[in-house]
């Protein structure tokens, strides 16, 4: 982990993600965790309302969303929901800058993706990683 990130404050966690604020950068990193495989679709909600809430306390102008293990299938309906529930309210908190760690495949990148509408993505600068130490080298 680059130094920068070296004192980070777990801000949020249950069975699903960690969410740790780095003071020092404005960072908030999420990191899911695999028992998203197991989620409904009301553990993803709480998880997703909670999460901004957390974001809207903090108010971090840079994120990294580690999604590796990430496994809930998130459908259309729910890409919109999340685009509003989630990653409009971080635009409005002043995040401006995200950083996420995917696998390998597409799919997830593409999910994310969808997840923002257009007005909501040209006000955020993304980029998509493959591993910790780019996204961290990137956003910070």
């Amino acid at each position: 982990m680059s130094e920068k990130l070296s004192s980070g404050k777990e801000v949020f966690k249950n069975e699903y993600v960690s969410v740790v604020y780095y003071a020092d950068s404005d960072v908030m990193k999420n990191i899911w965790k695999a028992a998203t495989e197991d989620m409904e679709e009301s553990d993803y909600k709480k998880t997703v309302e909670d999460m901004a809430a957390v974001v809207a306390s903090y108010n971090p102008v840079k994120m990294i969303a580690d999604t590796r293990d990430y496994a809930f299938v998130v459908t259309p309906d729910l890409q919109e929901w999340s685009g509003e529930a989630y990653f409009r309210k971080c635009v409005e908190a002043g995040l401006a800058q995200i950083a996420f760690i995917v696998p390998e495949d597409i799919f997830t990148q593409v999910s994310i993706e969808q997840m923002m509408s257009e007005d909501i993505a040209s006000q955020l600068t993304t980029s998509f990683f493959s591993n910790i130490k780019e996204a961290e080298e990137w956003i910070v």
